[in-house]
């Protein structure tokens, strides 16, 4: 009988993991892995952009080494990255793939162990193993690549800068009663210090959000050019730039972050987006985007009264497996097929942050990689490592298919600021018009 060496089997899984995962680079059995660790080499490895590398250890039962090769891969620098490695998975091939002739086909019909450890001296579960196919360790390992450490340092850059562009708030309300109940009004909220933290925070996410699309689109201007040292009126220029940006869509974002900035005078507007400005662009330097919900953990942080605004934030984890049960019913779908999936209407009845919508993007874009494999290709991939046809989609014109439901309680709009100018717009249209 036929006997597959582990590096046979290594290799295998690579390849069947590069197929589900167009938009990263998958190795196998590379032994020039770590540079500082020149003799340590990794079962398989995973890297996508702006997310952390993830190994992958495996061995055949009773894998009773393969926890030990996992853990002292941790915290390891990465040849060719620049984030280390945070999480590991552990895999226990099961002996229908030893005994294969064909080692891919096995593994891609067998049900897989695996667990996880992760840098902060988790594993998950606690005790035992998961089991799952390859495709589920394709979805696994995208969920743990995400960067918490860079993410955590963004989130507490980005609280920081908030704080203080809401100091210069607190002072303006001393002196000049008339401003922030407009404010307040915008918001559907009371005229406390909880709103102001809340005003600034749009308008830091817009920042930040501006800082991230001037690459994406030729005609949006670098925030530095409209809010920089050097630009006499901060405040009209971004004004009109955010106008600029309107005119493509991103509404949720900028329409009311635009509403709050022009009820500004001008001087606490050009010091609080000074300030800002500096805060967007260490959130930059980070390498982290609201892919991995920057915006719904700073939305967490500020939120001191949760029963006031009925506001209750959902953790990504809890978000990713909610979607992937979701996605996972959705019979009849051609996820090869683009136009077939950018039919779809997907719509979550209390957005908040996205959180769930951004878990559903993900969800889609992995059914999408897996189903047109290689010949996807990184070209035709984003920087999330989703197809450019979805960035288009959810980013652009994210009401094509991502389609938050415009008809909720004038509470909750309230309460989602975001929601609150979706329905101003929708309510512009048309009858049939898309939605």
């Amino acid at each position: 009988m036929t006997r597959q060496t582990e590096p046979n089997a290594n290799n295998a899984l690579g390849d069947l993991l590069r197929g589900m995962m167009p938009g990263c680079e998958v190795r196998s059995e590379n032994t020039q892995t770590f540079p500082d660790y020149p003799g340590r080499h990794t079962d398989v490895l995973i890297a996508a952009p702006g997310r952390s590398p993830v190994v992958v250890e495996a061995e055949y039962e009773p894998a009773a080494e393969v926890e030990r090769d996992a853990s002292e891969r941790l915290g390891l620098r990465v040849e060719g990255q620049t984030r280390t490695v945070e999480a590991a998975i552990a895999v226990r091939y099961p002996k229908v793939v030893e005994d294969a002739y064909d080692v891919r086909h096995a593994l891609s019909e067998a049900r897989l162990s695996y667990y996880v450890l992760h840098q902060d001296s988790i594993r998950f579960p606690e005790s035992g193993w998961l089991e799952g196919s390859a495709t589920d360790l394709a979805d696994l390992a995208r969920l743990i690549s995400v960067p918490h450490k860079a993410v955590e340092q963004a989130a507490d850059t980005l609280e920081q800068g908030i704080g203080q562009a809401a100091n210069r708030l607190e002072e303006m309300a001393k002196l000049r009663t008339n401003v922030t109940p407009v404010i307040a009004r915008l918001l559907g909220m009371s005229d406390v210090p909880q709103t102001r933290r809340m005003a600034c925070a749009i308008i830091a996410n817009a920042m930040v959000f501006h800082q991230r699309i001037a690459g994406m689109h030729q005609e949006v201007k670098p925030l530095r050019l409209v809010c920089g040292p050097n630009v006499a009126n901060p405040q009209g220029e971004t004004l009109t730039a955010w106008e600029d940006i309107l005119k493509i869509n991103y509404w949720p974002i900028f329409a009311i972050a635009k509403d709050i900035l022009e009820q500004l005078p001008g001087d606490v507007a050009t010091s609080a987006m000074r300030e800002l400005l500096e805060t967007a662009q260490e959130v930059e330097a980070t390498g982290v985007d609201n892919a991995h919900d920057l915006t719904g953990r700073i939305f967490q942080r500020l939120i001191a009264d949760r029963k006031y605004l009925a506001t209750f934030f959902t953790l990504p984890a809890s978000a990713a497996l909610l979607a992937r049960l979701a996605v996972a019913k959705m019979d009849g779908v051609d996820w090869a097929d683009a136009e077939a999936i950018g039919r779809l209407r997907i719509g979550d009845f209390a957005c908040g942050t996205g959180t769930l919508l951004s878990a559903v993007y993900e969800q889609v874009a992995s059914h999408h990689e897996r189903a047109v494999g290689d010949s996807a290709g990184p070209a035709s991939c984003d920087d999330r490592g989703g197809p450019v046809w979805m960035r288009r989609h959810a980013l652009g014109h994210s009401h094509h298919w991502l389609d938050p439901v415009w008809y909720a309680s004038q509470r909750g709009i309230q309460s989602v600021p975001p929601l609150h100018h979706a329905l101003r717009k929708a309510e512009g249209r048309q009858d049939g018009e898309d939605r």
